[in-house]
C-alpha cells in the first residue's frame, strides 16, 4: 500500500510561493508520478488556495495555477454530505477554520497523511498524522 498524502492550503501555497515546504511538496509529486505515493486535496481547500492567489497575484494568475494545478498527479476530492458533517464536527470540537476542518475530515476520510505548516492543527494532532512543513 502506498502512502497517502492530503495537501492542505498551506502546503500547496508553500510550493507555488516557493517558501519553505516547497521541497518537500516538490518530492511527494514527483513520487506520486512514479507511482510510489499518492496525493489528495479537498476541493474547499484547493478554493482556498485559488481566492488567496486572487488576492495576492490576480484573476490571471489564480486561473493559471488552478489549469496548471489540474495537470499535477493530485486526486481532488468533491465536497460530499460524509465529509461536510465530518468537518462540521471537527469545527464544534476545535477552534479552528472551517477551510482546515475540511483538510482535517479530508485527511481522516482518506488515511492519508495531512501535509502542513500551519499550526492550528496542533490542536488535533492525537486525531491524525501530520506532516509539518
Amino acid at each position: 500500500m502506498t502512502k497517502r498524502i492530503c495537501f492542505d492550503a498551506y502546503a500547496v501555497l508553500s510550493y507555488v510561493q516557493g517558501e519553505s515546504g516547497a521541497q518537500r511538496v516538490e518530492d511527494i509529486l514527483t513520487a506520486c508520478r512514479a507511482g510510489r505515493m499518492s496525493a489528495c486535496i479537498n476541493k474547499l481547500n484547493l478554493g482556498e488556495v485559488y481566492y488567496r492567489t486572487i488576492r495576492s497575484l490576480g484573476q490571471d494568475e489564480a486561473d493559471e495555477l488552478l489549469k496548471l494545478f489540474n495537470q499535477l498527479p493530485v486526486e481532488q476530492i468533491a465536497l460530499s454530505d460524509d465529509l461536510l458533517w465530518s468537518a462540521c464536527r471537527l469545527k464544534a470540537r476545535y477552534p479552528m477554520s472551517l477551510a482546515d476542518s475540511f483538510a482535517a475530515a479530508t485527511a481522516m476520510r482518506e488515511k492519508a497523511v495531512l501535509l502542513t505548516g500551519d499550526p492550528e492543527f496542533k490542536q488535533i494532532e492525537d486525531r491524525i498524522q501530520i506532516e509539518w512543513i
